[in-house]
């Protein structure tokens, strides 16, 4: 009794961790893509029969239309929220918050299959709170990859648990056939759970020292069966959706005619500059697309970061494969390659959500490492520091999601070379009436595209906050170093704003006149 109590206090430290982390967003409303996926969308209003989740897209479009995504799990349960509470964003934040709990449970079970219950509570709680996951908690579309990576995880679990030799054959059939559905599941909530069933093989079909040799048969014919699914699945969905990874119709996709070599070293750009966010989360936002993270024929420091981040894990994996334990490293680094640019073509593969797998057995590869060593008292205080400003960190960015304006001003100011969150920002301040500030943040926009796929450095960054609204669009021309004459420069931009849409920012740049000292 005293050691299932023991393991029950263990397993509420992530659990009530996760819940101080994201609680402060429970108040947000629908933000960007909530309005579409959820206000907009047919299936989730209950307009169209439930069964249609599985012939239109993520955003109740018909399939051929894009973009190609392809959530129908993700769709119902929004239906769902929808038929109990109607469209109280409370209540959908309050589920999606119901969610990713029990996600960290999943988790805390996976670990302790393989660890203590100290170790794995406090590398699960760890995880559970890293800011890198506020927009799977805070934003409602950031649901489907939660329950993806829920339902992978329960399969992972059921697979596992099913490949040991001290299971009775019924049970382990009964795991193994729930597994898969998981794993369908997980595939039917977020394009990304594709590479659960490669994990679980992984695990599976890896030599470690606890797995009787009688039990391999058996793991290899669920591992063959996750991989099944995996390839029914994908055949699938090129049936219901033509071409669903191809971007090319995206004319935002940073890697249009890219090389296999340039497509591996802007992986490498991406695992580090995730790497970094993992450790120093400080310029966390939402909408990463146009040359946040750029192609670059040279070292960055990102680049340096991944290149030592794969080191690392093929170090591991050897070690791994001599010392009979699980591939840790290797596990995420195959969860990773959706979002990589090097399997499949996405144009915004900078997206927070999309690390929750992967870093799920990052954590992993820290208790392997941490049930290796002694954990002396100083090592726990400083474990306990560091989840503390974790979850008053993943606390304050829950706060930013609460509603669009102050969400997207962040954005400009975390990630200003982002020139979709200035877009985004630009037609939000127009719809406000803030016609000077659309004007800026419109032009910025225009000028890191015109750099794109390439990096823009931004010298004109530092008057965002020296000079007002009014003062900064008239010095506009200079600051951009528009080589166009002045008149003729304003006069085209105004009539962009008016293909936007935006008419009174039109007149207002058509009677804009720089000052003589400007």
């Amino acid at each position: 009794m005293n050691r299932a109590c023991a393991e029950h206090r263990w397993a509420w430290l992530p659990v009530v961790a996760a819940a101080l982390a994201f609680a402060s967003g429970l108040g947000g409303g629908f933000v960007l893509d909530d309005v579409p996926a959820i206000l907009d969308n047919p299936v989730v209003t209950g307009d169209v029969d439930a069964s249609e989740a599985f012939t239109r897209t993520f955003w109740g479009r018909p399939l051929d239309v894009p973009p190609p995504s392809y959530r129908p799990i993700a769709s119902l349960s929004f239906r769902l929220d929808h038929a109990l509470f109607g469209p109280s964003a409370v209540a959908f934040h309050v589920v999606s918050l119901l969610v990713y709990l029990a996600l960290v449970v999943a988790a805390y079970r996976l670990a302790r299959l393989y660890f203590r219950p100290p170790i794995s509570a406090v590398a699960i709680a760890l995880w559970a709170v890293m800011p890198l996951h506020v927009e799977n908690v805070a934003s409602l579309v950031g649901r489907a990859d939660t329950l993806a990576v829920l339902a992978g995880t329960l399969g992972l679990v059921l697979v596992l648990v099913a490949s040991r030799a001290s299971v009775r054959p019924r049970r382990a059939v009964a795991c193994g056939l729930l597994s898969l559905a998981s794993l369908a599941v997980a595939v039917l909530s977020k394009e990304s759970a594709l590479t659960w069933a490669p994990a679980a093989a992984l695990l599976l079909l890896w030599p470690t020292a606890t797995e009787p040799a009688t039990s391999r048969s058996r793991a290899r014919g669920l591992a063959a069966g996750g991989l099944l699914l995996a390839v029914t699945y994908w055949f699938v969905r090129q049936t219901l959706l033509p071409d669903p990874f191809d971007a090319s119709y995206v004319e935002d996709d940073i890697l249009a005619g890219a090389t296999p070599a340039e497509r591996a070293w802007f992986a490498l750009d991406v695992l580090g500059h995730y790497g970094r966010l993992v450790f120093a989360p400080g310029d966390l936002c939402t909408g990463r697309k146009y040359a946040v993270v750029a192609r670059s024929d040279g070292l960055t420091t990102d680049i340096v970061i991944g290149l030592a981040g794969l080191a690392a894990a093929l170090v591991d994996t050897g070690r791994a494969w001599r010392q009979r334990r699980p591939p840790w490293l290797a596990c995420a680094l195959v969860t990773y390659s959706v979002v990589s640019n090097v399997v499949f073509s996405l144009p915004e593969a900078m997206a927070d959500r999309f690390l929750l797998g992967p870093t799920l057995f990052l954590a992993l590869a820290g208790a392997q490492l941490a049930s290796r060593v002694s954990i002396r008292p100083y090592v726990r205080v400083i474990a306990g520091i560091v989840l503390a400003a974790q979850i008053a960190a993943s606390a304050g960015y829950a706060t930013r999601w609460r509603d669009t304006a102050s969400l997207l001003e962040h954005g400009v100011i975390a990630c200003p070379n982002s020139a979709h969150n200035r877009f985004r920002f630009a037609h939000h301040l127009a719809r406000r009436g803030l016609v000077d500030e659309a004007i800026w943040n419109f032009a910025v926009a225009a000028q890191i595209r015109t750099h794109f796929p390439q990096p823009v450095d931004l010298p004109f960054a530092q008057w965002e906050t020296s000079l007002g609204p009014d003062e900064r669009v008239r010095r506009m021309h200079r600051l951009f170093a528009v080589e166009m004459p002045e008149d003729a420069w304003r006069a085209a931009f105004a009539e962009l704003m008016a293909k936007q849409g935006l008419p009174a920012l039109a007149v207002r740049l058509r009677t804009i006149r720089s000052r003589p000292d400007g």
